[in-house]
This record gives C-alpha cells, sequence and structure tokens, in this order.
C-alpha cells in the first residue's frame, strides 16, 4: 500500500529545526512543558555553539538554545540514537552551559547564576529507568524532597514511551505535543488540536510537505534517509546484540548441562552401583562401567533436549522482538514498508500490528 506522507517527519534533524525553530512555535511548546507561573512571551534563539573557555577546549552544539527576557537559558536536543552514556552527556553539556556564566575578569561576579534548563527529546528507550514519556529532573533534598535550587533543570521526552494512539485519548497540552510529534508524517488530515492551541495552525503550515521550496525538499530528503538509515542500523546492532547473546548463551548452556548432567549421573550410577556391588561383588567393574555409560546416556540427552528447548523458547522470543520492535517504529511513525524492511516481517504483519495497535 503506497502512502504519500502529507507532512514532513518532525523528528528528522531537518523537521524538528524548522518547527521548533520558529520563536513562537517553541515558546508555546515551553510554556505547555515547563507550565511556569509566568507565560514565556519571547525567547531569542543564540548560536547553536557555546564557545570553550580556553583554545585548548572543544565548544559543545547543541540542536537549539535560547534565551528568554529574564535571562534562563535553555538546550533543546533531538537524539535518534542511543548512548552509552547519555546521562553524563546531558550532565556534561549543563555543566558547561553553567560555568559559562562565570564572568571572567570582572572581580565583581560573586556566582550568580540565570537558570539553565534543558529539553531533551530521545527516540529511543532510557536504560535502567523506570518507564516514563517525560521525565522532570532538578536538584533536591534526597530526605525532604526540598528544592534545593532552581538554576539546573531538564526534561528527557521519551517518546518510544508515548503510546496514545488515537486523538480522542489525549488530554493535556503535552499530549497533544506529543500525539503531533509521534503521528505527524502519517497523518493524512488536517492536524488536531488547532481549537484548543491556535499555534497548531502555524505548525501544520509549516510542516506541510506543499509548500516545501525544491531547496527545502532536497535537505529535507537528505534528513530523511539519515533518520530512517539511523532506525536501521540501531535494528541491526539490537539484532546482532541478540545473535552474540544466544550463541553465548547456549555455550554456557551446554556447559551447565554437562555439569549437571555429570553431577545427577554419578549419584544415580554410585546408588545403583552400590546396590549391585553389594548383590554381586565381581560385578562391580562391569557395574562401574554401565553407570557411567548411563550417566553420560543422561548428560547427553538432557544437554539435547535444553538446546532444543531453548531453541524453540528463542525462535519464540525472536518473533516476539520483532513484533515490539515492529510496534516502536510504528508509534515513531515509520512507514509500513521500513518496518517491514527493518524486522523482516511481511506488510501483512506489520499491517497487522498497526490494526492491533490502533
Amino acid at each position: 500500500m503506497d502512502f504519500t506522507p502529507r507532512y514532513i517527519n518532525p523528528l528528522t534533524d531537518f523537521g524538528f529545526k524548522k518547527i521548533f525553530g520558529d520563536e513562537e512555535i517553541m515558546a508555546d511548546f515551553l510554556n505547555d512543558l515547563f507550565e511556569p507561573a509566568t507565560p514565556i512571551v519571547k525567547l531569542t534563539f543564540l548560536d547553536k555553539e557555546m564557545v570553550p573557555e580556553s583554545k585548548y577546549e572543544r565548544g559543545v552544539i547543541y540542536d537549539m538554545r535560547c534565551m528568554l527576557a529574564s535571562g534562563e537559558e535553555i538546550l533543546v536536543e533531538m537524539q535518534n540514537r542511543g548512548q552509552d552514556y547519555f546521562t553524563d552527556r546531558i550532565n556534561f553539556y549543563m555543566a558547561r552551559a553553567i560555568s559559562s556564566q562565570g564572568a571572567r575578569g570582572n572581580e565583581e561576579w560573586k556566582f550568580t547564576l540565570h537558570p539553565v534548563y534543558g529539553v531533551f527529546f530521545m527516540n529511543f528507550h532510557l536504560r535502567d529507568k523506570e518507564p516514563r514519556d517525560i521525565r522532570h529532573v532538578a536538584l533536591e533534598d534526597t530526605e525532604t524532597h526540598e528544592r534545593f535550587s532552581d538554576k539546573l533543570q531538564f526534561w528527557l521526552i521519551e517518546l518510544p514511551r508515548y503510546r496514545k494512539m488515537q486523538e480522542s485519548e489525549c488530554r493535556t497540552h503535552k499530549d497533544y505535543w506529543l500525539y503531533i510529534l509521534t503521528h505527524l508524517e502519517t497523518m493524512e488530515t488536517a492536524v488536531p488540536f488547532k481549537a484548543d492551541k491556535p499555534i497548531f495552525h502555524k505548525l501544520e503550515n509549516m510542516a506541510d510537505m506543499a509548500v516545501l521550496t525544491s531547496e527545502e525538499r532536497k535537505h529535507y530528503n537528505i534528513s530523511l534517509d539519515s533518520f530512517r538509515t539511523n532506525l536501521a542500523v540501531m535494528d541491526h546492532e539490537r539484532n546482532e546484540g541478540r545473535k552474540e547473546g544466544r550463541e553465548e548463551g547456549r555455550k554456557e548452556g551446554r556447559e551447565e548441562g554437562r555439569k549437571e548432567g555429570r553431577e545427577e549421573g554419578r549419584k544415580e550410577g554410585r546408588a545403583e552401583g552400590r546396590k549391585e556391588g553389594r548383590a554381586e561383588g565381581r560385578k562391580e567393574g562391569r557395574a562401574e562401567g554401565h553407570a557411567e555409560g548411563r550417566a553420560e546416556g543422561r548428560a547427553e540427552g538432557r544437554a539435547e533436549g535444553r538446546a532444543e528447548g531453548r531453541a524453540e523458547g528463542r525462535a519464540e522470543g525472536r518473533a516476539e522482538e520483532r513484533s515490539s520492535i515492529a510496534k516502536s517504529l510504528i508509534a515513531t511513525g515509520v512507514g509500513i514498508q521500513l518496518v517491514a524492511q527493518c524486522t523482516g516481517l511481511s506488510l501483512e504483519e506489520v499491517m497487522g500490528l498497526m490494526a492491533k495497535e490502533q
């Protein structure tokens, strides 16, 4: 089934910067995310690169960097690939933004700071953390949970955790934003929620493929190819990891099976050998050999049985993994053919999963 997207994919580098690079759209989104006591009415985009303090240090480049009229600095990033030290990377970026406020050469500066906020969109699962679509992190007392400082806060938006598949499921403005971000590319009708959020009229127009210039369309296609390649590479890496894990598991399982089988065989063999030895001492040697043979046979039988059981379990696990990956890709708005290509499922199977998710 062919499908021609009506809107750009907002998770691509081009799509994300085109939509959120608009001051009005960015301010409206931040108001819904931060829920500040005083709404944001004006912000200014800054140079995306933070200049290092010395020529020996590397600068830090953000997808977007802006400042409010009151002095708060906001760092915004979209990450489509997971990283081993992603949380450490966030800490480094935020610390650099804070430390850069030091007034070098100003003896009157007494460590007064403007707040720095980070907004990190993640198109992957954050490891070893409780599942949550939006995570707000701030400095607080661990016993009283009293806010220790409001100068450093960040929001982690884990897009694959967002599971609302129907417009009717959305209740809050945050829901509206996440729904549009995760479904925009596959929408065939007008962008929803415009009655409650007039800013979505502007977002709809900016995301419309029909209004892109030829140059913008060229850059968008390059960005889209990169986005899809990243998804395919991540899927390949996951499959390779599972393959290596299965091989290691088989090896460990065989070793454990042999050890267990030998122990069980020896125990049974000793019992039988003692009984037979007491009854017929002259046959002791033959009985021991018989027992060892049975032990080896049992060990091999158990190893084969375990291997077969594991093979069946892994086959079922691979099928479930492919379905799970396909559901995640569907949730991010990836096209049916690409989902089928990345997971190895047939188009009919992908369409069946999509129907179940709906």
